[in-house]
């Protein structure tokens, strides 16, 4: 027990951790630098959902490992996302469960990106973040006769990603990237959810 405990505990001050770096990484004056539109679906899961998220973000000025042809950076990303599910109420459906979820989301993401441009403009980045996210709702239909239940409406968010920026200015960027949500073991409930998108983004 102690060492379940433990683990949590240290995992929630990895977070505030990623957050005080973050906020001492940026000066920007403005609110937001870009825009990313995203969508996919759960894998892993028996909720079956479509996932759609807009989000604003800003960079961040600070760099690290600056020294060679590669360099650590990052943004603050603030999104909006829906989960829609696919089922129906169908036999082997569960009765329970809301067909979709809202949630607000908040993550400090750092990013590993190339100096120099391959191909001209292309930039290539993998990325990583731990945030937290607020749902409208905790249970989903689920392919069974039990609703996936996410226990607590605060929830984790962790994220990797693998991308590219390109354009004149660095201006566009896609990304492939993975999301897991949980509540870290702060309720009993804990089933959790996993989503697969493709994310495009533009930076003003």
């Amino acid at each position: 027990m102690l060492t379940y405990l433990t683990f949590h505990f240290r995992k929630l001050q990895a977070v505030m951790l990623l957050l005080l770096l973050s906020i001492a990484a940026t000066s920007h004056a403005e609110w937001f630098d870009g825009v990313i539109i995203s969508g996919g679906n759960d894998f892993s899961s028996n909720a079956n959902l479509n996932n759609y998220r807009v989000s604003v973000f800003q960079t961040w000025d600070a760099r690290w490992f600056n020294e060679g042809d590669w360099y650590i950076g990052g943004y603050y990303d603030l999104s909006i996302n829906r989960w829609k599910s696919k089922l129906s109420n169908g036999p082997g459906v569960s009765v329970k469960g809301q067909d979709h979820i809202n949630a607000i989301a908040f993550s400090p993401v750092f990013r590993i990106a190339r100096k120099s441009p391959w191909f001209g403009t292309v930039v290539p980045f993998a990325e990583a973040g731990i945030g937290l996210s607020y749902l409208s709702g905790s249970t989903l239909k689920a392919k069974n006769e039990k609703p996936v239940n996410l226990g607590i409406r605060l929830q984790f968010e962790d994220r990797i990603g693998f991308g590219f920026q390109f354009g004149k200015h660095q201006q566009f960027q896609v990304i492939l990237r993975a999301f897991h949500y949980s509540n870290a073991g702060l309720h009993a409930n804990n089933n959790g959810v996993n989503l697969q998108e493709i994310a495009f983004g533009w930076s003003f």
